[in-house]
């Protein structure tokens, strides 16, 4: 179908698809049994630069090369990733725990993902767990 159709529009295609699954590449089916958990959250903040804290958790059901986490801080209006937009990765280590250092809130939200995901930086709100998002724990910040 698509060998006859302008080179502009195969682009365009693409570029489309690419945003439904939120990859470059083709995220896999969640694998069964796929969660994840925040164990410790961050202790609460106004969300300001300067204010960081620990967050801490586990995942299951998944081998880290395959899997990542994104972590979101609920502060003001939005939802913030963390540790920040341009490093919005967390690694699962070979015991299936992750750890950051992250911007303080009121509430948090940690994502098992698809290694090709490629998460919002300021949503309004948290993406679901359909496609390339396989599992999502939140959490209200420690006081």
């Amino acid at each position: 179908m698509l060998s006859h159709t302008p080179r502009s529009l195969k682009i365009a295609l693409l570029i489309c698809s690419w945003s439904f699954t939120g990859a470059c590449g083709t995220c896999a089916p969640a694998p069964t049994g796929a969660s994840i958990k925040i164990e410790k959250p961050a202790r609460a903040g106004k969300g300001v630069p300067d204010e960081m804290d620990d967050i801490e958790g586990v995942v299951t059901g998944v081998k880290p090369p395959e899997a990542r986490v994104v972590i979101y801080t609920h502060a003001g209006d939005r939802w913030w990733i963390q540790p920040l937009e341009n490093a919005p990765f967390t690694a699962i280590t070979s015991q299936s725990r992750w750890n950051s250092h992250i911007h303080l809130g009121f509430e948090y939200a940690a994502l098992l993902v698809d290694r090709f995901y490629s998460p919002p930086k300021q949503p309004m709100q948290l993406p679901q767990p359909e496609g390339c998002v396989w599992a999502i724990d939140t959490a209200k910040a420690r006081k």
